[in-house]
């Protein structure tokens, strides 16, 4: 009895030491590429290389139109790297919209490895920073998908973007852990994304797509954060349409076409 009495406690806290310092693996899912990998897209983009600490090198694409009417700055979900996010380009060049789009520590290109929630504000902080040196601050719409929601609405409460589109957004990161992991200690969770706290301060535009079978960030997450809104938004909600395919929709395009004309 004594024995248990010892044992199970170190077994516990063992098992709260790994979910803390291995939770990354649970939120983030990069897929890196060789540092000589050579994108390629039909459209017209330059590479950029930010050196945003020592040992961190955050890769990102520029994508430019002709004649462009401003620039979309885009954080996107937590798969995947810009070879394959590269592709939404089409959809904002058709739209008069240049596009700056990155890819967050660890994933593709970019280097080092997100180890706090505030590696991932530094490098938002820095793509805006960046983006706002050669684009008006009026010209700029900050966009989050999923993941990158929690950053965009972060970045729209900090800086004053012309708008902030919001696809498939949460709440908080907490509650969506919780959802998929009801049995974890979300107590010990490092990664917060508070949007919900940091909507009601947001000052410019606010756009909301989500669909109504998301079973990844489920749409009473999106409803929750849209409660939060203080001002004049809209809020679209898609019949149907998943996760991965809102942005797939006759409704999304028809919306996002009105929004940028």
């Amino acid at each position: 009895m004594k024995t248990a009495v010892v044992i199970l406690p170190t077994l516990l806290l063992i098992l709260l030491s790994i979910l803390y310092y291995n939770q990354e693996a649970l939120i983030f899912s990069p897929y890196p590429l060789a540092p000589n990998y050579n994108y390629s897209f039909p459209f017209n983009f330059e590479e950029l290389n930010w050196q945003v600490e020592e040992d961190v090198t955050i890769n990102a694409l520029h994508f430019r139109v002709k004649d462009s009417k401003g620039v979309v700055l885009y954080f996107h979900g937590n798969g995947g790297n810009l070879a394959g996010w590269g592709g939404i380009a089409e959809d904002f060049l058709n739209r008069k919209q240049d596009l700056i789009i990155l890819d967050y520590r660890g994933y593709g290109k970019s280097t080092g490895k997100i180890r706090s929630e505030e590696d991932l504000i530094k490098d938002a902080n820095y793509a805006y920073e960046y983006t706002k040196s050669i684009y008006p601050e009026n010209q700029i719409t900050v966009y989050g998908r999923s993941l990158g929601s929690g950053l965009a609405v972060y970045l729209a409460k900090e800086k004053k973007p012309k708008r902030l589109i919001l696809e498939t957004p949460y709440n908080n990161l907490a509650d969506v852990a919780k959802y998929h992991y009801p049995y974890l200690p979300i107590f010990l969770m490092k990664y917060k994304l508070n949007s919900e706290d940091l909507i009601g301060s947001v000052k410019c535009p606010i756009y909301i797509f989500h669909g109504t079978e998301d079973l990844v960030i489920p749409l009473e997450f999106a409803k929750k954060l849209d409660s939060r809104i203080t001002k004049d938004h809209k809020f679209f909600i898609i019949t149907n349409a998943g996760h991965n395919d809102v942005s797939e929709t006759k409704e999304y395009f028809s919306e996002l076409t009105k929004i940028f004309w």
